[in-house]
């Protein structure tokens, strides 16, 4: 179910994302408002509840090119066993859709289907990798697409892009292992503040309402607002580029 919504997002035009996620925002500053009676402040949590849902996006879309990334390297490793026995890459394809887990079956039952409708091979090919939205995938259909023009020793490739998968992997476990401490007190730290005045919201309603009801208090709210997007940008931004 997860794996569909994303893929629907995915799917999207970059016109269409933006105005869903416009549309989303609008609506929960809304809500937010008929709630706490302040736009400084619905406007504030709703940029806070989207950084905390896009984060939560972002660790599902790395979690599914993870275990992708392990899927494909069995894949792979499958396909060398079948090509020595002599079946072709089409065939190998179609009979992977057998016994490949999620989330790899979804992409590669997309591929054989568009294979059975007699799609072009490089054109199912290209479809696959933006679907699956990895570079393993772009790697791997890349790999397929020259084989089937030029031909050549398709194992010895495959033997070449295991490896190289392999190595990648590793890398990519060790970054995450180094970084996961910081991704995590990073937003557990941008979360405090907002945890704190909606706490202080509902435990002292009116003085919180009398405080932000007045220019002086919404000139704080303002300013703690910026603060604190900026910080989480920050933070962000220092985890994107240890990444």
């Amino acid at each position: 179910m997860i794996l569909r919504i994303y893929n629907f997002f995915l799917n999207k035009s970059f016109i269409s994302k933006k105005i869903s996620l416009f549309l989303t925002l609008i609506s929960i500053n809304f809500i937010l408002f008929i709630f706490f009676k302040n736009i400084i402040f619905s406007l504030f949590l709703s940029f806070c509840i989207y950084i905390v849902f896009s984060e939560i996006f972002n660790a599902i879309n790395e979690k599914r090119k993870e275990l992708l990334h392990k899927q494909l390297i069995e894949f792979v490793i499958n396909m060398i066993i079948m090509v020595k026995a002599g079946k072709s890459v089409r065939n190998i394809i179609m009979e992977s859709v057998e016994w490949i887990k999620m989330p790899l079956k979804y992409y590669i039952k997309g591929l054989s289907n568009e294979l059975n409708l007699n799609f072009l091979f490089d054109e199912a090919l290209d479809n696959f990798a933006r679907r699956c939205s990895s570079r393993e995938a772009v790697l791997i259909s890349t790999a397929l697409k020259l084989s089937n023009k030029i031909g050549g020793d398709l194992v010895f490739v495959l033997n070449n892009i295991t490896e190289t998968l392999q190595e990648s992997l590793k890398t990519k476990s060790k970054v995450n292992t180094i970084t996961l401490q910081s991704r995590y007190s990073g937003n557990i730290i941008a979360l405090i503040p907002v945890l704190i005045l909606v706490f202080l919201f509902f435990s002292m309603n009116s003085s919180i309402q009398e405080f932000f009801s007045n220019r002086i208090g919404n000139i704080f709210l303002i300013i703690g607002g910026i603060l604190e997007i900026a910080g989480i940008l920050v933070i962000r931004k220092i985890l994107s580029v240890n990444n």
